[in-house]
This record gives C-alpha cells, structure tokens and sequence, in this order.
C-alpha cells in the first residue's frame, strides 16, 4: 500500500500548529498512527505520529513576533501554553554585576540570588521573561549560537554556523561577497590560503551571486548522527528565492518541543532540590534521579534535561501523614483514584486521592565504606598534620617540589595542605594528627559514633569558637550519657566537663579534632537550620539504623527544621520503613518508635512504625499516600522541568517522595523551533536584501507524545 501524504496549508505558525494538532487525533481519517518509542526520547512510551506529513506556512514571518507565537485562548483556561518563558538569561545585579539565578518577590521589591541585592519592580518587569523572550533565547542560543555546553552533542546553531574551508581566491564571486559584506564573520588564513566560514554567511554570499540557484541547502543532519541517542530532528532545509522571496523547504525528522530529590551527582549520593541539581546539570554533571522501570522497580535514571522558568500560581499538595509537595498547575502526577491509576495534571487532584510513595530504595542504593578518608576531608586545613613521618617520606616530599622547614622534618610531621593528592602512592600507612591526638587515615565510624552522631543531631551545638562539641542529654536517659561517656573514654581517652540545665546535662566536649570532623562532614548546628549530611544516606542499613536510633533518642522525635523533616522521610526510605509526621496547634506532639511512646514538645511529631501499618499497591513496591487538602499558592516563584531518560519517564520528588512525571512537554517544540526558524529567516533577509517568503516542511514523522495528549485534545475541545 502506497504511503500518502497528508497536506495542511496555513497562514501563519499558530494556523498550522492548530490544524496539525486536529488532524492527527482525526481518527476517521487515520492520518496517524499510534506507535511505541523504541530508540531516542521517551524510549518505551507511545506517540501518535503521522505517517507523512507536508505542510506550508504562507507568512511565517509577520512582522509582530507576538503573532508567530502559539497561544492558548484565555477561554481555555488550565491548558499549559506550548512555549513557556525562559528565564533571565542575561540579567546581571546593577549593584555588584553578578549573574542573577532568581528573583525572590518582596512587597515592591525583588530581591536577587545569589549576591541578596534588591532590585526595583521597574527593574525586574524589564527583565521579567516573556514567550516572546523564549523564542528571542531559543534564536540566539540554538539557531543563531554555535556554543555548546557540557551536556551538548549538537545544537542546531552548532550545524548552521560550523566552519566550512574555501580557497581564497578573489576571482570567486562567493569570496569577493564574503569580504564585502562578511568580512568580520569570517576567519581569513595568514598566508591567504583559505578562509574559514560559518555555513551560513556562505549560504548568504551564495544567495547573494547565485539567487536562482537550485542547490542552495542549509545543512544540519550528518552521517554520523545514526550513531547519536537522539539524533537531529531538524534535518536541513533546501532554500529557494522567487520573485524577490526567500522560501525555505524544511525536512524534519520529527518535530519536538524547591522540589526534594533523591539524586546522584557525578556518583555521588544526595538528597537534594531542583534548584541545585538545575545549577549542576548547568556545571555539566552527570546527574542521575530515582526513578521506576517498567515494572515499576526503583532505579536510578539518567536527567536528560532540567529547564526552569517562571510561574504565578503554584499547587500545594497535603498528604495524610505529613509532608507533600508544590508543583506547576500541570505537572502530572502519578494518582490512584480507586481503582483507576491515572497520570493526572496537579490541578485536577482531588482529596481522596492517593499518591504513591516507595516502600525502599534500599535495594538501589549502593552502600560505601563506613570508613572516612581524613586526608581528604581534611586537606584544605593547616592545623592538620601528617604525622610520624620518615625520612624516605621527606625526599619523596623533597623530590616532588614540597616546600617545608628543618623543623617539621626533625619532628617528622607535615601540614595536610602541602601534601598533594599524587603524593599518596608514594607514601604509606599516612597517620594524621590534631593537637596530640594522631588517627589513621581511613578512620572508621563505629557503631558508637555513629550513635553519637545521631544524638548530636538531636540534642548539640558547637560553642562560640566552633572548636568544640556541646550535647545536651536529659536526666531521663541514663543509657545515652552512660553511652556517650564510655564512648569518649574509649575513643579518646577524654571525660568531658559537665553542667546541669533544666532537667539535662550538658556535656562540654572539648575535642577539636571532633569539631573539625563534625564541620566538615556537613553537620551545622541551629534548630532550624539542621539536616542530615549526606554521607548517612550511602551508610550500610545496620549503621543508618544506629544513627536513626541515636537521632530519635534524643530529642529527634521533634523538630523546627524543615530540612529535617525532610530527610527523615528520605532515611525511612532507606531503611524500607512507614512513617508519619503531625505538626499539631497545641506544639504539644507525641513520637511513637515501635512499641515506646514519649511525650515531647516540639513543632512537629515523627511516628516510626515498627510494623507496616500503611495500605499497599498490588505490587508490593509502593505505599498509597492520601491527599489531604489541594491548594493554591498565589505568588510568582520559579520551577523547576526535569526530565528522566527510564521507560516510565517518572521519578521521585517532595518532602515526602513521591512518584511524578517528566515535566518537560515535547509538544512545545514545534511552536518554539518555528518561530526561532523564522527569525532566522528574517535575519537571512537582511543579509541577502530579499523579502521572507513562506515554509514547505515536510516530515516523515511528526508525532506528540501520550503525555501531551491531554493538553491537546484540552486545547481542541474534546
């Protein structure tokens, strides 16, 4: 059977979006076919895609960039504008000249992050981002740039302005235009040789001396690009002048478009947010997020993008249990409605429903030694040293270029920041030393540091100087200070001083070495301001269980810390374990672990269940977490998109995690890429003094995804 062709003419690039959008969900005709993605984006989900599509756009270049855009009508309210602004690209503090990463709206002021400047409201309402700012970011990025970033192959701009070699040869017609016309866009070899030009000041020159040409092609697509993940959907475009208009015969592919997260960064394990994982993909980092495969299994999946942008209102998500989560109006969600399972937009939650949070990740998370290498942690310190050396140690110092005094080899010892990391192989058995107390290199965090660690959490502080630990211990608990003495008597031959303050004591522990390790581990101290570092997080399951007790012991089962909060319900995850959380108006709390309830004062009250009391899913991997309430909160804030390269495209995210979807939406690739092309074309007309004629594009298989689909069909009234 033959493959036809269906064609759509349209006005303008609102037109065609709209008539494509129809026609490939007009089932009568069966323009499109359903299939499923077996290589590129979205491996593994399904798509609707047309079977061959052609279709032209008369005037794709009205001169109000505003009419080249897609909108979605105020009557249809709820349905997500397929361009969604991008945000301050360029926008610098008028103050101290640093890069803005986000406003934060204070009454008629803004303040900036990071440099905590203000700005005036006049000032950021130039600056605040537009669709129209979108497509002027996507031109000059993607079309009109050639840079790319860490996490780049390609971009389309790094096609069209690739280098092409010509002779430079005077008598050629295309080089005597190049140096009329272009000569600072191109690079002119010393001798005069040859000449290096992006591709398109040549397509320009070549218009310009041979407008009736019929081999004028604006390249993108290469051979190599088959070997690619998701190779170029822009392949090229054949380009024609008639009657004093350039038309441009497009061929696509296809056409595409502070949050909690369990993450790995540069294999690192962490709990972080959206916002600092946005600033490392930002940095190039290879980021990984918990997700599910097709069996709904967790797994780590790669993050093949995080965009952000800007939002007005956001939806506050309440959970039975504590916790939840503030998306977008449509981010999609992963629900359960009785006994339907459904991916549904934030706005359309109700009450009632169930989220799904995970049972574990214990089975995913890959468990590191419990020993700590101090020479690492401590490198950058110059009150560290490395002790007991020899002399042998002190020529390879000498050999390498290691600068020290007579005096530090006649004691034997050296300061840990004038040891590089290439010297390590070279020296052995390192013993490191603070004050006059000397640890191994690879100190072990036992079982007993472990449990002080987590009590510190609950209960301590550092005094004034920051070199020292202070840990408050009630009255009531005789086995947490008897633990805690022995533990320093044995460790470190230490019995601290103590003082007794409202029906506790408070220990006084003077260990420097204690206070630097502390500190440089992550814990900082404040009530309000305290979490949980993230090197707890990759502890085997019987040491985090050891620091979860000794946390929960003190007085972990309350807390003013939202992080802690947090990273609570992110360590029963690790542990495979349920759990609440209540904040209640009286601030008097209960916390239950197992079979012990302690009465405790608090803003917050944590229940450790010693068995399962919460409802499962059929299989097994999930608990159901009830929707408490559904609200908006109506401020200008910004978001955060992050998509996830596993068959399911969901991860986990909130304070308490649960399962949501990718949220960045293909179906808005087609609009932005249009209107970013026209502008090119615009810009191609002033070079070559020729007016903007119309787009043929043609595909093979444009397609919208299944989880665009709503949106769609939203936006056609059905």
């Amino acid at each position: 059977m033959p493959l036809s062709t269906h064609i759509i003419k349209a006005d303008n690039i609102p037109d065609a979006w709209f008539q494509l959008i129809y026609d490939i969900f007009d089932d009568e005709r069966a323009l499109a076919d359903i299939r499923r993605v077996d290589k590129g984006s979205f491996e593994g989900t399904l798509r609707r895609e047309y079977k061959s599509i052609l279709f032209e756009i008369a005037n794709p270049c009205d001169p109000d960039l505003s009419k080249r855009i897609v909108r979605i009508p105020e009557s249809k309210l709820g349905i997500p504008n397929p361009i969604d602004p991008i945000i301050y690209p360029e926008f610098k503090c008028p103050k101290c000249g640093e890069r803005v990463t986000s406003f934060k709206p204070e009454q008629e002021l803004y303040q900036i992050k990071p440099c905590d400047h203000y700005v005036s409201k006049e000032d950021y309402e130039l600056n605040k981002p537009t669709m129209e700012s979108a497509v002027v970011k996507y031109y000059g990025d993607y079309l009109f740039g050639s840079s790319l970033s860490k996490n780049e192959q390609y971009t389309y701009g790094s096609r069209i302005m690739e280098s092409i070699r010509i002779d430079y040869d005077t008598r050629n017609p295309i080089v005597r235009e190049l140096l009329n016309r272009f000569k600072k866009n191109i690079v002119i070899s010393p001798s005069k040789i040859f000449v290096d030009v992006p591709q398109y000041y040549y397509l320009c020159a070549y218009i310009l001396t041979n407008p009736q040409s019929n081999q004028i092609v604006m390249q993108i697509a290469m051979p190599s690009d088959l070997s690619l993940p998701d190779s170029p959907c822009l392949r090229g475009a054949d380009i024609r002048v008639r009657d004093g208009k350039i038309h441009w015969f497009i061929n696509y592919r296809c056409l595409v478009g502070d949050t909690p997260v369990f993450a790995k960064v540069d294999d690192i394990i962490l709990r972080s947010n959206m916002e600092n994982l946005y600033e490392q993909h930002l940095n190039g980092s290879n980021i990984q997020v918990m997700s599910v495969d097709d069996k709904f299994e967790p797994m780590w999946g790669d993050v093949t993008n995080i965009q952000r942008q800007i939002k007005n209102d956001i939806i506050r998500i309440e959970l039975f249990g504590g916790g939840g989560l503030s998306v977008t109006e449509d981010h999609r969600i992963f629900v359960l409605r009785g006994e339907l399972k459904l991916l549904m937009e934030a706005r359309d939650i109700e009450p009632g429903d169930f989220l799904l949070e995970p049972r574990s990740f214990s089975n995913v998370v890959e468990y590191t030694s419990d020993y700590i290498d101090l020479f690492q942690l401590f490198k950058d310190r110059g009150n560290v040293y490395v002790k007991d050396l020899t002399l042998d140690d002190f020529a390879i110092f000498k050999r390498n270029g290691v600068e020290y005094t007579e005096n530090f080899r006649d004691k034997r010892y050296i300061s840990v920041s004038s040891v590089q990391d290439s010297h390590l192989k070279e020296l052995n058995n390192l013993t490191l030393g603070c004050q006059k107390q000397i640890f191994p290199r690879m100190y072990q965090l036992s079982e007993d540091f472990l449990y002080f660690m987590g009590l510190w959490l609950a209960d301590g502080w550092y005094n004034s100087k920051g070199n020292a630990l202070r840990l408050a211990i009630s009255n009531k608990k005789d086995y947490n200070l008897n633990r805690v003495l022995k533990f320093l008597e044995e460790e470190f031959q230490y019995c601290p001083n103590t003082e007794d303050r409202d029906g506790c004591k408070v220990l006084n522990i003077a260990i420097k070495f204690l206070a630097m390790l502390f500190q440089d581990l992550g814990f900082v101290h404040g009530s309000k301001v305290k979490f949980v570092p993230n090197f707890v997080y990759t502890l085997d399951f019987v040491k985090l269980q050891i620091f979860l007790d000794g946390w929960l012991s003190g007085d972990g089962g309350t807390t003013t810390s939202k992080d802690m909060i947090v990273d609570f319900s992110y360590i029963m995850k690790r542990l495979g374990k349920n759990y609440s959380i209540y904040t209640e108006k009286s601030r008097r709390v209960f916390f239950r672990s197992e079979n012990r309830i302690i009465e405790s004062s608090g803003c917050h009250h944590i229940m450790e269940f010693g068995k399962d009391k919460s409802k499962r899913v059929e299989n097994q991997h999930f608990y159901k977490k009830k929707v408490k309430s559904v609200g908006i909160i109506s401020k200008e804030d910004f978001v955060y998109d992050l998509s996830v390269d596993t068959p399911s495209h969901l991860f986990f995210a909130g304070e308490v995690p649960v399962l949501v979807h990718n949220s960045w939406d293909m179906y808005s690739g087609m609009p932005l890429n249009l209107a970013g092309l026209s502008m090119l074309m615009d810009q191609m007309c002033v070079d070559t003094d020729l007016e903007p004629g119309s787009f043929i594009c043609h595909s093979k298989g444009l397609h919208i995804y299944e989880h665009s689909w709503s949106s769609a069909l939203a936006r056609l009234g059905r």
